[in-house]
């Protein structure tokens, strides 16, 4: 995951599919076709063994890839000009990668986001703090949305156009406890069915 130990669980192919399929209906509600090029800014460094796969996955998806744990001044202008050049439309990833990436293109490199003309930034993995959109959507001039979900518990809820967060009925398994408390899990994580996410909120 994004923070604490590692956890290893079984999910199976239908489960990816629907994770898939929700993230795509995502994209192209606000107006991004899946299949175009983007920048993946995540917080996974890879280790040695598993670079090659990611080189070949990050072609297979047009996508080019910036990780958290690598923001430098090189690594920032190489995300940019391959955006530029690919045309890239979106980003998805943590917004505080986005953020820094930002940050090192706009007041160390000189860079201007703007020749981008990116249609969507895609923020997940970390809370979106409202400085952080706010911020994100200066710098780029376009719609930030907000993803909650994770690996081990599946696609959890997307923002809308009007801005609201909402579930995906087609992941879900939305159910309440004896004091009405809902909790959500993946509908297809049938291998383990053990991941329940309290969603702070109750019900009659």
């Amino acid at each position: 995951g994004t923070t604490g130990e590692p956890f290893q669980f079984s999910c199976d192919n239908e489960s990816w599919a629907y994770r898939h399929a929700s993230i795509m209906r995502f994209l192209e509600l606000h107006g991004v076709r899946f299949g175009d090029s983007y920048g993946y800014f995540t917080g996974q460094h890879w280790r040695n063994e598993l670079q090659v796969k990611t080189k070949i996955k990050d072609y297979f998806f047009n996508r080019t890839r910036l990780s958290a744990f690598s923001i430098t001044e090189q690594s920032v202008k190489e995300a940019y000009h391959w955006l530029l050049e690919n045309k890239a439309t979106y980003l998805f990833g943590y917004p505080s990668t986005i953020a820094d990436f930002a940050k090192m293109c706009t007041q160390v490199l000189d860079l201007d986001l703007n020749k981008l003309s990116l249609k969507f930034i895609m923020a997940t993995g970390e809370t979106l703090t409202d400085n952080q959109r706010d911020y994100i959507k200066e710098k780029f001039a376009c719609t930030v949305g907000n993803y909650y979900g994770s690996v081990e518990g599946g696609a959890g809820a997307f923002s809308g156009l009007e801005g609201h967060m909402h579930e995906n009925m087609e992941t879900t398994h939305v159910f309440v406890n004896s004091e009405g408390r809902i909790f959500q899990t993946d509908l297809f994580l049938r291998k383990m069915p053990l991941i329940k996410f309290d969603m702070g909120d109750y019900c009659e």
